[in-house]
């Protein structure tokens, strides 16, 4: 859990955004990376 806050807070230091924001951004991130290893989409 710390790393996932870490994580998040480093995106949004990094982009200006809010914490919301950067942890919806990564989440997306995470599924786009598991649908394109499941050959859903290339």
């Amino acid at each position: 859990m710390t790393k996932a806050f870490d994580d998040v807070y480093a995106l949004s230091a990094d982009k200006g955004l809010y914490m919301r924001d950067a942890a919806y951004q990564i989440a997306i991130k995470r599924v786009a990376d598991a649908v394109k290893l499941r050959g859903w989409v290339s």
